[in-house]
């Protein structure tokens, strides 16, 4: 018999959310707070076409590092106080299929990319230098404050306190599993 030395890590599984009050509570992620970088990854397939991830922390109004989606719209906002970087779009698939949610903070500039591309979008705000300080528990399936829940299942979430270029996104995509994790 011949083995392989290369055990791939992958499995079929997902968490299941319900999209009224499943979550999972990450606990505080000190290694991505006060950065000037850092960037989410998650995969999602919406029980409701056109829905997308909620991830990430979100303290107060204040101060947050987080991707949701309100009303149609796909946000991603780096807030660290007064000083707010929010990126948005309704550039979203409008299906129930699986799709790759990957948002990018790079010393000021924030970047939004679907199933491996960069979508446009609007970024308005006060590009803060860092990411907010402030402790606060890092969500997946809820976007913290404002109790908005995903409702589907998730996989492969991801959270990086470096900033990730657009061919990271690509081999994100493309294989599911990037270098870095």
């Amino acid at each position: 018999a011949t083995f392989s030395t290369d055990v791939p890590l992958s499995n079929t599984y997902s968490v299941d959310f319900d999209g009224t009050n499943d979550y999972i509570d990450c606990g505080t992620i000190t290694g991505l707070q006060g950065s000037s970088n850092g960037a989410i990854s998650v995969w999602i397939k919406p029980d409701t076409a056109g829905d997308a991830p909620n991830i990430g922390y979100r303290p107060s109004t204040d101060h947050q590092f987080l991707l949701t989606f309100v009303g149609g719209t796909l946000y991603f906002g780096v807030r660290n106080g007064s000083t707010a970087n929010i990126y948005t779009t309704t550039a979203m698939p409008n299906d129930t299929n699986w799709h790759n949610y990957v948002a990018t903070f790079n010393s000021g500039t924030t970047k939004i990319y679907i199933d491996g591309s960069e979508v446009s979008g609007t970024q308005t705000g006060t590009n803060p230098s860092t990411i907010s300080s402030t402790s606060g528990s890092f969500f997946i399936g809820r976007n913290g404050e404002d109790n908005k829940y995903t409702d589907g299942l998730l996989d492969e979430a991801a959270l990086f306190n470096t900033a990730i270029s657009a061919s990271d996104v690509t081999a994100i995509y493309n294989s599911g599993v990037p270098a870095d994790i």
